[in-house]
């Protein structure tokens, strides 16, 4: 059976621009560390020496066992045990300090520790490691690393290290490829999905991962057959878009066609639950006022126009209800473009008609029964954009001032 996502001797030789150094077994064994991480305590220096080294023999060793080699360089098994102790080694060091700035925030012997061995970490390249070798790891092994993963990245404002880890995440060639490459193995899409959603702690690295188009890889996962690989990859295309909601609008209001053209095709997906996670997300985004300019943008194009009336003609009643809160936005759009317009005034009956029915549905739902009639009314009283430029129509005009849309 597969050892993990992607061989590791293959995402081992395409890291070439990190290089990582294998220590010989042998080596290894007779230096001054002792293979027990239990026997004493480690010093930060000597406790990642000791992880690094354990991660590199653990690739070794995988990497003998993949090409059939007889000749391999220590036990499996005993490499994983080691690389999972000295992985809890270190996590209890971090958790330590954690805890203990939790209940009184100031610098302690602790917190300087944890300080020293993230930063010693990110000099060892460990975040890359982990991420290269985590299917080799077993099950509990990929949570240690993970939350490892995790923790360097948001303990950076606690520990005073979010500079370099920005600049470790920013400038490294493989870690993203290989995050977004371990977010469609089935083995450790999750863990890698975790490590990813991690970087939104910071603007820096939202705004890169942007411009290095994050969020369409994230749309083709979104896609993936396999429900789960599909649900974390929504996950974290949430995160991307609303964790640094100022700098996600900033990057949509200029490349919100592009963007949103392929975001729309999952809501043209044959599940059912990709459509109806795209909606939900979608809505969130629009109905935010930080996305103001981005959804005057959006409610302008008669193509998303479309989308979201044939929604309101799906045979389920959630789609049908969530297409309901977009396409009110196109609607309550007080400078709507002449081709949103006609559209609207060309396919009005059927339209009111549809949100009585969905009215009807759902009697008990106040505050949908506003909104439909809102709407409603708003629609009623367009018309088409030719005849609105010669006769301005006063009611239309106070129809949608009045309209206001909720969440």
């Amino acid at each position: 059976s597969s050892i993990g996502y992607a061989a590791t001797a293959a995402m081992a030789s395409r890291s070439a621009a990190v290089p990582t150094h294998c220590v010989p077994w042998k080596l290894f064994r007779s230096s001054s560390l002792p293979v027990d991480a239990s026997s004493r305590k480690l010093q930060p220096r000597e406790l990642c020496r000791a992880l690094t080294d354990s991660i590199d023999m653990l690739g070794a060793r995988t990497v003998e066992a993949e090409n059939n080699l007889d000749e391999t360089p220590c036990d499996g098994a005993a490499c994983a045990e080691e690389v999972q102790t000295y992985l809890q080694a270190v996590l209890r060091s971090l958790d330590a300090a954690r805890k203990e700035t939790a209940s009184a925030p100031v610098v302690s012997p602790t917190l300087q520790e944890a300080q020293e061995i993230v930063l010693l970490l990110l000099a060892a390249d460990l975040p890359a490691r982990l991420v290269m070798c985590i299917g080799a790891f077993d099950f509990e092994a990929r949570k240690d690393a993970m939350r490892l993963f995790r923790l360097i990245l948001t303990m950076g404002p606690l520990l005073g290290t979010e500079s370099q880890a920005v600049e470790y995440v920013q400038n490294h060639p493989r870690i993203l490829p290989l995050l977004l490459e371990g977010a469609s193995q089935p083995e450790v899409f999750s863990h890698c999905e975790n490590m990813l959603r991690s970087c939104t702690t910071y603007p820096q690295l939202v705004a890169d991962f942007h411009e290095r188009s994050v969020g369409s890889r994230l749309i083709e996962l979104a896609h993936d057959k396999c429900f789960d690989i599909s649900s974390e990859a929504f996950s974290s295309l949430r995160e991307l878009l609303l964790a640094q909601k100022a700098v996600t609008a900033t990057y949509l209001q200029t490349h919100s066609e592009d963007f949103f053209v392929q975001y729309n095709t999952l809501l043209q997906a044959s599940d059912y639950v990709t459509q109806r996670q795209a909606l939900r997300l979608l809505g969130e985004v629009l109905l935010d006022r930080t996305f103001m300019q981005v959804m005057v943008a959006y409610v302008g194009s008669e193509q998303f126009l479309q989308i979201h009336m044939n929604l309101l003609r799906d045979p389920s009643k959630a789609i049908v209800l969530e297409a309901f809160h977009v396409f009110k936005i196109f609607v309550a759009n007080p400078h709507k473009p002449q081709r949103v317009q006609r559209i609207l005034c060309r396919n009005r009956d059927r339209l009111v008609q549809r949100l009585e029915a969905l009215g009807a549905e759902r009697e008990s739902d106040k505050s949908l029964g506003q909104d439909l009639r809102t709407v409603i009314g708003v629609l009623q009283t367009l018309v088409p954009p030719e005849a609105s430029a010669a006769a301005p129509n006063p009611s239309q005009e106070r129809a949608a001032a009045a309209a206001t849309v909720t969440a």
